[in-house]
């Protein structure tokens, strides 16, 4: 970790709760935990730091383990505690207790640190603020500085939240008897460590595994920190994690007890048969002779260290049968792979997923069977592996190491050619060289003659052979069956059962629909079907005569691409270049930049495509060249010849040219016209009729070969509503429309609402404020884009701005909504003034006249006072048809038929309100409309009639009486009820 620091070091850390450190100093997090840190590395190490000294002492010097017991050096186990409460936080474990330790290195670069001194330095001056451990250790002194059930700040987030962690006090090279000592005080303070809190010795692992941690491990499996420590102190005395976790259980056993095992792990092989394998341990009792156990590799499950001063190790074998306990001296640690076999033979992947590894680890190198499969290498040695498989280890013709592999996914071959492969079995092929040699065996010996000697025949590669050299080479027959020999692939081509092309080079075109242009001769993949290929035309460059007895035609187009293969039946041999085919279509211009000829030879260029944007083309006839494109012969509207174009700049139409950017607002001023869904006049969407003064953006425009211009409509939702003839339409200055003649007077009803300059609604003149409930002239109406009605207001002569209409009422007249009311009763009054307050939204809801509807309610009920009115709520006299699901009434009823007036007894539809009545007059009218348009129910309809004197028509219909038409209008005028339809 290393306390001391340089002053560029110190400069660089943050003192916040996150703390950063370069180099040695740690990342600090709050609520974090304990570690010990494990290097996990056999032998000697050699890492790179930031610290310049690297050295690596032989592996066949100083070894510690041995000097410690071989000197009898034995740990101070004094422990003294000066505790300071730097940050007390809980670990972030589920028990809230360290479940590891981490091993720090100060690397302070004196020669000898020592403990109280490193401690001094970090408690001193407030430097714990930015890091602190638990511990120092050195030679003489296990110095306890803050209490290990609460976290440290050391070695990033994750190992804070979950280890214990001191620092190793550096002991300069060459040292060794400081660092045995120091090393062993290390080792007894882990192993008081993991007793105190109930864990056992286990080396860290990627997955974040096990209780002895080094720094460094923190930093490459953990994260958070990028320190190297103490991997240069280990270095310098050829020490690792293995030998100190060693160290550790020996230490820990001594603090269990020697009857109690410590997990070990280790593969050994027995080096001393002779020597007793032992049934028990307390007392001594033999179980057989070491030679029992052979050459196999064994697992050390257990260890117990005795107090005799040797260590027993327990062992299996890898079905899992124990087989007693040896003495640790009378064997060797060899990996699970066991001992290097000397093995020397050719070996083929055979077999797929299976991986190969750099080390009996288990660390893949990147290769797998799967890619490497048919490939053959030497297997110069092999392994019997604990795990009961064999591996072998690989080397290429270059003599490169490949990996180690399980032998289970190879078959060894009988020479370096391999071993054979299906590729796939039976396959033609063409030959492509004539200087390769055809071999009689894969030793590469003896040839039969060169590659020339087939070259014209087509011939069949039944199996492959990925050899030795790293050349594959197919086993070749002719089609009857004999054998021509091995040749390498790289001289033959597969061919999908043709022969050698044959030139051909002439002009084709497509004549015959419903055959396949095919990617390949294995007829699996299709380029495209004739039946869309009709009378295009091809440069036929090479022909192939098939094993099925078919001609096919490599197809080119004049441009060098290739098309396909064709069988030579679908298709005519041509003189020229083009095929003409009569059309009678329309087209407009698709795309800009294409040229307008005045023939095919593409000589003169009479247009561009740009030019005739506005023009709708007639195409009569249509060129298909065979360099690739299809040219149509085009002519305008009045039959005037134009040019030939490149159908690609092209798309058909419906006698209208391309679409022309447009982007106006347009009001519908006019009746009549539809807009239509397509230019096939298959049937209108609306009419001018319905959609009458409203207001829309014309994103575009076309022009039609009839001469006439359309608009394409939008509404304020981007609601495309069809296209319409621009006659029918007006363009309006913005997005307000055309001004509507208006001239009434309007009372202010709400305040706060905006006179606008613009329909730009960016400047406001005042608002309705000061004008609430004040009479107002509207002098004219916008039906504006946004679906709001606005009316330009005055006061007097002054212009007040434009205003949303939903700010006003209309005002009203003297008496009963202006109407002629004077000479009535005053209980026929208050009929009316009912009626009308349900007949205005019915009216409104059902797009009707209220003048029309009010008037027949009035008539049909007798002011209300009819028998209908009073007794079934019915003000409308409708009769109850099949249709009618409600209740009824039954009534004698005048009926006009034969010329005069009878007396019939009808049932009439029954309601529970005033207002239900209404409702269903409004539901009726448009049923029987719906029901049978020939009827004149749609003219009631103010879409369809423009004023209520061409909607009164409508009733012709509805009464048996010829004068019921007549008789309304003149109770609508008589009363003024026109008057409501503003409403």
């Amino acid at each position: 970790m290393g306390i001391h620091t340089s002053g560029d070091e110190e400069n660089t850390m943050n003192l916040g709760k996150h703390l950063t450190v370069k180099h040695k100093l740690i990342r600090r997090v709050g609520g974090i935990g304990i570690l010990l840190l494990a290097l996990g590395f056999a032998g000697a190490l050699s890492v790179k730091h930031s610290q310049a000294d690297t050295h690596v002492v032989s592996a066949s010097g100083y070894n510690v383990n041995s000097y410690i017991s071989t000197h009898n050096i034995k740990p101070v186990k004094k422990i003294t505690k000066e505790l300071h409460k730097f940050e007390m936080f809980k670990y972030s474990t589920s028990n809230k207790r360290p479940n590891g330790i981490v091993f720090h290195w100060t690397a302070s670069g004196s020669k000898y640190d020592t403990a109280r001194n490193e401690a001094d330095y970090e408690i001193n001056g407030g430097r714990w603020k930015n890091a602190f451990v638990h511990t120092f250790i050195d030679s003489k002194t296990i110095l306890n500085i803050h209490d290990t059930s609460y976290g440290c700040w050391g070695a990033g987030p994750k190992a804070n939240a979950r280890f214990v962690q001191f620092e190793f006090c550096n002991v300069e090279k060459g040292n060794e008897k400081k660092f045995a000592q120091s090393i062993t005080n290390a080792a007894y303070y882990t192993a008081y460590l993991l007793r105190q809190y109930g864990l056992k010795p286990t080396l860290a692992t990627k997955s974040g595994g096990g209780t002895l941690w080094t720094h460094h491990q923190v930093s490459s499996y953990l994260g958070g920190t990028d320190h190297t420590d103490p991997d240069e102190q280990f270095s310098r005395y050829n020490y690792s994690m293995s030998q100190f976790s060693t160290l550790v259980k020996k230490y820990y056993a001594e603090l269990l007890g020697a009857k109690i095992p410590v997990d070990d792990g280790q593969y050994v092989t027995v080096t001393q048969p002779s020597w007793d394998m032992w049934q028990t341990l307390s007392p001594f009792k033999s179980k057989a002779k070491a030679s029992s156990l052979g050459s196999a590799v064994y697992q050390s499950r257990v260890l117990y260290y005795n107090a005799n001063g040797n260590t027993y190790l327990s062992l299996y074998d890898n079905k899992g049968n124990w087989r007693g306990y040896i003495n640790d001296k009378g064997t060797q640690t060899t990996g699970g792979q066991g001992k290097y076999i000397s093995f020397g033979k050719y070996v083929t992947f055979t077999k797929s997923n299976y991986n190969l590894y750099k080390d009996f680890s288990w660390t893949k190198n990147g290769n797998t069977s799967t890619k490497l499969l048919h490939h053959t290498y030497l297997a110069k040695g092999e392994y019997k592996h604990f795990n009961g498989s064999t591996y072998y280890s690989l080397y290429d013709h270059k003599d490169k190491w490949v990996g180690y592999v399980n032998a289970d996914s190879m078959t060894v071959a009988k020479n370096q050619g391999g071993v054979a492969y299906n590729n796939p079995k039976n396959q033609y092929v063409a030959i492509t060289r004539d200087d390769l040699n055809l071999w009689k065996d894969l030793e590469f010996k003896t040839s039969y003659g060169l590659s020339k000697s087939i070259r014209t025949q087509p011939v069949i590669a039944r199996v492959a052979y990925q050899a030795y050299n790293g050349m594959t080479y197919e086993s070749l027959y002719t089609k009857s069956g004999k054998w021509l020999g091995y040749i390498n692939k790289d001289g033959v081509k597969t061919t999908d059962g043709v022969t050698i092309n044959l030139s051909f080079n002439k002009y084709v075109t497509i004549t015959k629909p419903k055959y396949i242009v095919w990617n390949d001769f294995t007829f699996k993949k299709q380029k495209a079907n004739t039946t869309n290929l009709m009378n295009h035309v091809y440069l036929a460059k090479w022909q192939y005569n098939h094993q099925n007895g078919s001609s096919y035609y490599s197809l080119y187009n004049d441009g060098g691409s290739w098309a396909g293969y064709l069988n030579r039946d679908a298709t005519k041999t041509i003189s020229g270049k083009t095929v003409k085919v009569s059309a009678n279509e329309y087209a407009a211009i698709a795309k800009n930049g294409y040229s307008l000829w005045k023939d095919l030879s593409f000589k003169k260029e009479l247009n561009k495509s740009q030019k005739l944007l506005t023009v709708p083309l007639k195409v009569k006839a249509k060129y298909y060249h065979a360099n690739g494109s299809t040219y149509y012969e085009l002519y305008d509207r009045n039959n005037k010849f134009l040019g030939y174009m490149n159908s690609k700049a092209l798309k058909k139409t419906d006698g209208v040219s391309a679409i022309q950017s447009y982007n106006k607002y347009v009001t519908l001023k006019k009746t009549g016209y539809s807009l239509w869904s397509n230019f096939l006049w298959g049937g209108p969407m609306n009419t001018s009729n319905g959609l009458l003064n409203k207001t829309f953006l014309a994103k575009g425009r076309y022009f039609h070969v009839n001469g006439s211009t359309y608009l394409t409509l939008y509404d304020h939702n981007n609601k495309w509503k069809g296209y319409i003839n621009a006659l029918g339409a007006s363009v309006a200055s913005n997005a307000g429309g055309v001004a509507i003649n208006y001239n009434k007077s309007v009372k202010v009803s709400r305040k706060s609402y905006p006179f606008w300059s613009s329909f730009s609604f960016s400047h406001q003149r005042g608002t309705t404020t000061k004008y609430l409930n004040k009479t107002v002239t509207a002098k004219y109406k916008y039906v504006h884009y946004n679906g709001s009605t606005y009316y330009s207001i005055y006061s007097g002569s002054k212009w007040l701005g434009y205003v949303n209409a939903t700010a006003t009422v209309a005002k009203k007249s003297t008496g009963l909504y202006g109407l002629n009311v004077s000479k009535l009763s005053s209980a026929n009054q208050s009929f009316l003034k009912t009626l009308i307050a349900y007949a205005i939204p019915s009216a409104k809801k059902h797009g009707l006249y209220t003048s029309i509807l009010v008037a027949q309610a009035v008539r049909e009920s007798a002011w209300g006072t009819s028998e209908l009115a009073k007794k079934a709520h019915a003000y409308f006299g409708v009769k109850a048809d099949s249709t009618w699901k409600g209740a009824t009434y039954t009534k004698v009823t005048k009926e006009y038929y034969n010329g005069a007036y009878h007396s019939v007894s009808q049932k009439f539809r029954k309601y529970s309100s005033f207002n239900a009545s209404i409702d269903d007059y409004g539901d009726n009218i448009l049923k029987k409309m719906a029901a049978n348009s020939s009827l004149s129910y749609k003219l009631l309809l103010k879409k369809n009639s423009k004023t209520w004197t061409a909607a009164v028509k409508g009733l012709k219909s509805y009464a048996t009486s010829p004068a019921y038409v007549t008789d309304t209008t003149n109770f609508i005028n008589q009363y003024q009820l026109y008057k409501l339809d503003q409403y």
